[in-house]
């Protein structure tokens, strides 16, 4: 009974276990699919909220810009900003301003001021002529205006008449033109109707979201459940941390944040963000309240999968366990085989059910039992045939261990004369490889040389062709010289013009000279009157003499340029009868060298070409007597595996006669023992 208990219960376990982790499996992935899905669904939930708030502040703000707009527009506003002084007007711009004002719903003032502040009209006639902003905070306004260059939002803050929470706007006034400022209308919207309506946008299945609206430009908030907190500076960590996401990426309008608050655990916040407004709605929950309903929903799944496993694992047992009850009987009938008790089983009627697979134990039992009194019979039969069969192996493994010994003496003898033939060939195959690499060396060394030979040919090529072009190059350089250095000669030559010149200047100068003592002599004949004749007839003597000074320097420096020019010429030709005889006769000759040694590197190349055929050939005799002594080794060889294989197979065989010697001896006792089974099983 312990048996079959524990039987049962290690088919129950591993049953359970496997049962146990295809639940744990599909638990973990139905878990992980329906709380993906709820959560998704409370995003959305929460997004779509987050976009209807959205848009009810952003239609409730539009809607109060413009009626502050239409407000700006009307003529009586501007022309009271034109005239500010005309009592007319504002009279008729207050009659308006009381009127607009009692159209509006949930406003508390409406107003129109000069650019300086001063009150004009206002929706409370005691206001006008104050001035309801001065310093520093005037500044602000005006600069937040300009820069908006439209309707200026200042958002939300605390009234300081109502102390009501007011939504401040203002909105510049210009003249018909379009560009010239006059002034600026404001207005103070209440802002309870938004909260009313915000309130009333509750999100579904969170009771305890809160919704936020912060001011990006001053960091403030806008709008925020907790009163005490609008148009106060923002203090929360999770807000600031929003504030810098929309920083890092203002294009990117909407997201989301996880953060932890402390003693209170992970929150969610959505946010979104208005680039034209500068503004930012927040969403904001905790998680456990978000995700309520998936835990909820993974709470009660997991109570399920806990109560199917524990029915899986009841009706396993049962089943087990009646299953496994009719195995009693089977193990008395094993026992009765153990004890060699080969008798047919008294109790094999009683389970017979062809439905039942334990029946067909019982006929597998009954079955075995026959098979093995059979075998019993035959084994008696053969221990009879083993012996006689003994005897018969033995007497024909002796003769077979003689052959197999005369065999032995005269295959090692062969083995011994074709290891001596196999010694003799290798010694030549050594010689033979050695004198193959001797040829082998002398070839390649003659490859190298006609190698070089080949370069050397070509080298010799282009020293005879660089000759040659050298040669007439060098020709065609000396007569080109030639004629430009003639030609400079006979444009030096042009110099002894000069000295004619200077001829012509001295003889000029002795006239001249001569013209002046002539004018000098008639001015003395003039005496006083010719007085200043007589200074002009001396200067230009004067100037004769200089210049008759100046023209024999100028004729001294053109006999020296002559004899230089003569000296030049000399070295040109000198140079010019050098490179014609010198130069040209060693280009000639060296031209002819290159020549003849072209001859000769072709000659030696031709050489080299032969010595390397006789090589080549010299390598390939060798190479064939290597092959045939490689033939005659190989066959050798072959002789001398044939040889190592007759040893082996002998050897096998006196294996074998030895190994049949010992079967023949292992079966006269294998009788004997079957003898003794046969005995036990016949008492």
């Amino acid at each position: 009974m312990f048996k079959k208990l524990r039987l049962g219960t290690i088919i129950t376990t591993f049953i359970s276990l496997a049962v146990s982790l295809g639940m744990l499996q599909l638990f973990l992935n139905a878990n992980h699919n329906m709380t993906l899905q709820m959560k998704t669904s409370a995003i959305n939930n929460m997004q779509t909220s987050l976009n209807a708030q959205k848009q009810i502040i952003s239609d409730y703000i539009s809607s109060q810009e413009t009626l502050l707009n239409t407000y700006s527009k009307a003529p009586c506003i501007i022309s009271l900003l034109k005239a500010p002084d005309n009592s007319r007007l504002q009279k008729i711009a207050q009659q308006y301003t009381e009127s607009f004002f009692k159209q509006l719903t949930a406003w508390e003032d409406i107003y129109t001021a000069n650019w300086n502040s001063l009150v004009l009209a206002h929706s409370n006639i005691d206001t006008v002529g104050i001035t309801s902003i001065q310093g520093e905070s005037l500044n602000d306004l005006q600069r937040a205006i300009f820069k908006t260059n439209g309707l200026y939002n200042a958002g939300v803050m605390k009234s300081s008449i109502s102390q009501k929470l007011v939504l401040s706007l203002y909105c510049p006034v210009f003249d018909t033109d379009g560009k010239t400022l006059l002034g600026y209308v404001g207005g103070s919207p209440f802002i309870e109707g938004l909260q009313k309506e915000l309130a009333s946008l509750q999100v579904q299945g969170l009771k305890h979201a809160s919704c936020t609206m912060i001011n990006l430009k001053n960091d403030m908030y806008i709008l925020n459940d907790d009163t005490n907190l609008i148009a106060t500076q923002i203090k929360d960590d999770a807000t600031f941390a929003i504030i810098k996401k929309i920083h890092s990426n203002s294009t990117k309008n909407e997201d989301s944040l996880e953060y932890t608050k402390s003693g209170k655990g992970k929150y969610l916040a959505l946010y979104k963000y208005l680039p034209e407004r500068n503004w930012a709605v927040i969403l904001s929950d905790s998680e456990k309240e978000i995700y309520a309903n998936a835990y909820t929903s993974m709470r009660r799944l997991g109570i399920v999968c806990i109560i199917s496993y524990i029915l899986i694992v009841c009706l396993t047992w049962c089943i087990v366990r009646y299953s496994t009850k009719p195995l009693k009987t089977i193990e008395q009938d094993i026992i009765r085989l153990k004890n060699l008790d080969l008798s047919p089983s008294p109790t094999k009627e009683k389970h017979k059910h062809p439905n039942r697979e334990v029946s067909n134990i019982y006929v597998a039992m009954d079955s075995l039992s026959a098979t093995f009194r059979q075998i019993v019979s035959t084994l008696n039969q053969c221990s009879t045939s083993l012996n006689e069969s003994s005897d018969t192996m033995s007497g024909a493994s002796s003769a077979l261990i003689d052959c197999v010994n005369d065999n032995s003496a005269t295959t090692e003898e062969l083995a011994a004369s074709i290891n001596v033939t196999n010694s003799t060939i290798d010694t030549v195959c050594n010689e033979i490889r050695k004198l193959r690499d001797i040829v082998a060396s002398v070839e390649s060394k003659v490859q190298i040389s006609n190698e070089q030979s080949q370069e050397l040919i070509k080298t010799s090529e282009q020293m005879k062709t660089m000759a040659a072009n050298s040669l007439k190059s060098s020709n065609l350089k000396v007569a080109e010289n030639r004629k430009n250095i003639e030609a400079s000669i006979i444009n030096l030559q042009a110099l002894t013009h000069i000295n004619d010149m200077v001829t012509q200047i001295l003889d000029i100068t002795e006239q001249t000279n001569l013209l002046s003592l002539n004018a000098s002599i008639e001015a003395a004949r003039a005496g006083e009157a010719g007085r200043g004749f007589a200074v002009v007839a001396n200067e230009i003597g004067n100037l004769a003499q200089i210049s008759s000074k100046t023209a024999s320097q100028i004729q001294e420096i053109c006999n020296e340029t002559n004899a230089n020019i003569e000296n030049i010429e000399n070295c040109f030709n000198d140079i010019l009868s050098f490179m014609e005889q010198d130069v040209s006769s060693k280009f000639n000759d060296f031209a002819s060298i290159a020549v003849e040694s072209n001859s000769a590197v072709e000659l030696i190349h031709s050489l080299i070409y032969e010595i390397n055929e006789l090589s080549k050939a010299f390598g390939l005799s060798l190479t064939e007597i290597r092959t045939q002594i490689d033939t005659v080794h190989q066959a050798s060889c072959e002789n001398e595996h044939g040889v190592d294989d007759i040893v082996e197979k002998i050897e096998k065989t006196n294996l074998t006669a030895e190994t049949l010697n010992q079967i023949v001896n292992t079966n006269q006792r294998n009788a004997t023992s079957l003898r003794k089974i046969i005995d036990q099983f016949t008492e």
